[in-house]
């Protein structure tokens, strides 16, 4: 379903027909609602949104304001849903996906306030009809690969390598070891091969960066728990399915970011722990067949986080402190830039142009970097869980993603999560800046729990899930599940 866009400017007195009243400006009103008045092509399972032009009174956001009617004015049972952070954007999702090819309303009413008071205005309604479901997931697309992988992997790393292998490397393969194996999943037999030749090291909580000559660079993690963060790194050729040692590292490193630099063999890592058990700062680039300390910093330490290139030259960073210190790496420089959110554990992609679409990261917040004006805009829709330790792999379209598991750290515990939802990037939303659109996956569940598992897609056009926590077995797991196209 098309999202409500956060306003970025003043907005004029009305919009949609609502939020005000005699064309004068008010000092609160909607700024845009998903579907937008009048939408045809609305698919019948997701939510529907309001922005509003400031946060809400949450206690005059009761059941009775928002509501969602069919065209007879019959009332649709559903759920409001808003972050008391965040009253700017409220949800109403519906108990049950709504009726293909008929015609609702939503109707919002004036009585909602500001938190300074402010009235909304005249009520509002946004006539809508549907079409057919989001692309979500069926229960038949589920197919339980049972205990598949050949040995347990919690923390591995899953690399799709040029001949269209997924090769899963490493990864703690109980609480007291760490695995030094990797091994290739096969798609047509569905079956995993463990390779002959192991690893140079046990690595656990390390990168993999696939190199433009097919090459995968593994670096840096740990070789056992608790132990000293590698400085060492080692290189796949999956030709040969052999590892050589590759050129060692400044400083041992683990929780890190790692990513190539397009069109060449120059990789960056920055972050991660080091062997103080701090989070470090600096950054380090690999050129000539050895690695060179980069110029600049990081604001604060910055571990799990996500490292996408944006052009031939520049990297962006993520976020992976509380602090929403994210940074450019441009101009042989770390430069840092202030974010609106804190994560840790997320999953970026290069989106178009100039642009990285990242997804969670311990919260439910969506963003989309744009390079060219140097902004990074939330979404106005958030995931249905808060998700970490999570996979987000293309499904279905360039603009299509699945997000699958992960721990939710805002319950007790932090249990693994077993839910799935597919979350796509809207690259000109309601008010032209970048968006997204969340369609849940209602009453499909993976057959067990995952966190901390990899993800790829397969040369058939399934997802692969392996590994990770939460399959009832024990700590560290050798569950997989494919999702099918």
């Amino acid at each position: 379903m098309r999202a409500a866009a956060i306003v970025l400017g003043v907005l004029m007195a009305s919009c949609g027909g609502g939020g005000g009243a005699g064309g004068a400006s008010v000092a609160f009103a909607i700024a845009g609602t998903a579907p937008a008045p009048g939408a045809v092509d609305v698919p019948i399972d997701g939510v529907l949104a309001v922005t509003f032009t400031a946060p809400a009174d949450a206690a005059s956001l009761t059941a009775d304001v928002l509501r969602l009617e069919t065209s007879t004015g019959a009332p649709v049972a559903g759920q409001l849903l808003f972050q008391a952070f965040d009253t700017a954007n409220v949800r109403f999702t519906p108990a049950a996906p709504l009726l293909v090819n008929v015609a609702y309303k939503l109707r919002v009413k004036g009585s909602i306030r500001s938190r300074e008071g402010a009235s909304l205005g005249a009520d509002l309604v946004v006539p809508f009809t549907t079409a057919s479901p989001g692309p979500t997931v069926r229960p038949d697309q589920i197919v339980d690969l049972g205990n598949a992988l050949l040995e347990p992997r919690f923390l591995a790393v899953a690399v799709k390598v040029a001949n269209g292998s997924i090769v899963v490397f490493g990864g703690y393969r109980s609480p007291t070891e760490v695995n030094g194996t990797a091994e290739v999943y096969d798609a047509a037999t569905r079956r995993f091969r463990l390779l002959a030749s192991p690893m140079v090291s046990r690595r656990a909580e390390f990168t993999a960066t696939p190199l433009s000559d097919g090459r995968v660079l593994l670096a840096g993690g740990v070789a056992a728990p608790g132990g000293a963060p590698l400085a060492s790194t080692e290189l796949f050729d999956p030709r040969t399915e052999t590892f050589l040692p590759g050129p060692p590292l400044g400083v041992g490193r683990r929780r890190h970011g790692a990513c190539e630099f397009p069109g060449g063999s120059e990789v960056l890592v920055t972050g991660g722990y080091g062997a103080d058990g701090a989070a470090r700062t600096d950054g380090e680039k690999l050129a000539g067949g050895a690695w060179h300390a980069v110029a600049g910093a990081l604001t604060t330490g910055t571990v799990d986080h996500a490292q996408v290139a944006v052009d031939a030259t520049t990297i962006y960073i993520s976020v992976g402190n509380v602090s929403g210190k994210a940074a450019l790496f441009e101009e042989e420089e770390l430069r840092p830039r202030q974010e609106f959110d804190g994560r840790f554990r997320t999953v970026a992609f290069k989106a178009d142009g100039d642009r990285v679409f990242l997804v969670g990261g311990d919260t439910r917040s969506i963003a989309t970097f744009d390079r060219d004006s140097g902004t990074t805009f939330p979404a106005s829709v958030f995931l249905d869980e808060r998700r970490g330790a999570h996979t987000v792999t293309r499904r279905g379209g360039a603009n299509r993603f699945l997000v699958a598991g992960g721990f939710n750290i805002a319950r007790f515990g932090e249990p693994a999560l077993d839910s799935m939802e597919v979350v796509e990037y809207v690259p000109i939303g309601a008010f032209g800046t970048p968006d997204a659109t969340v369609h849940p996956v209602q009453n499909v569940f993976l057959p067990v729990p995952f966190a901390g598992h990899v993800a790829g897609s397969a040369s058939d056009g399934s997802i692969l899930l392996a590994g990770g926590v939460g399959d009832g077995a024990g700590p560290h797991s050798r569950r997989a599940v494919l999702v099918l196209p």
